[in-house]
């Protein structure tokens, strides 16, 4: 594994020849990962730390795999594409870039990736959502090709915006804000559909 902080102390990420060494860098989830094809593994995982509020995280890997996470107390976890990729499953239902994958505390998101895919993960306090959004009971995966489109909208412009900044500790208002944009964003996704227990 190579890996490097950034100027910014936010931003960490590395590259990986050993996938259970990625499947680690994502703290507090339990993360696994089994390679489905063949060949040596090559990764890399970028990851931007909002003071443990928030986590956005970037991945991708040069094989095929399948995946589970749990998510720890008191976090949301949320999943998407970053750009369309071969056919890839979440909780056994399809999952491309019309979709968002919701899994609330305790819960795990198993999922099968083909080569290449690039995701970014989300790790979410329940804080940041509003009162009435806390209540996700269910793992989902929510085909809403509009809201998705805005949430990677959302995420893109706001690290964006962030890292073009010295340091964002002098900016709590454009912090706060991103993290409240994003908090309603993914309230308003998650209600789009009932819950299924």
């Amino acid at each position: 594994m190579s890996s490097h902080r950034s100027r910014h102390p936010w931003i960490s990420g590395g590259r990986f020849t050993d996938i259970d060494a990625q499947a680690a860098h994502l703290h507090g989830y339990g993360q696994q990962y089994q390679q489905l094809s063949e060949g040596p593994f090559e990764g890399r995982f970028r990851s931007f730390d909002f003071e443990g509020e928030l986590g956005i995280h970037f991945e991708v890997a040069n094989r095929a795999l399948a995946q589970a996470a749990s998510t720890p107390a008191g976090r949301l976890s949320v999943c998407m594409l970053t750009a369309a990729s071969e056919a890839c499953t979440l909780n056994a239902g399809h999952f491309g870039l019309r979709q968002v994958a919701i899994c609330p505390e305790g819960l795990v998101l198993e999922g099968k990736t083909s080569e290449g895919v690039s995701l970014c993960c989300m790790d979410v306090s329940n804080d940041l959502l509003p009162a009435q959004g806390r209540g996700f009971r269910a793992v989902r995966v929510l085909d809403d090709p509009l809201r998705s489109t805005q949430l990677r909208d959302l995420v893109h412009s706001g690290l964006s915006a962030l890292t073009s900044l010295d340091v964002i500790a002098n900016y709590p208002a454009a912090v706060k804000e991103f993290k409240s944009a994003l908090g309603d964003l993914l309230w308003q996704i998650g209600i789009q559909q009932p819950e299924k227990m």
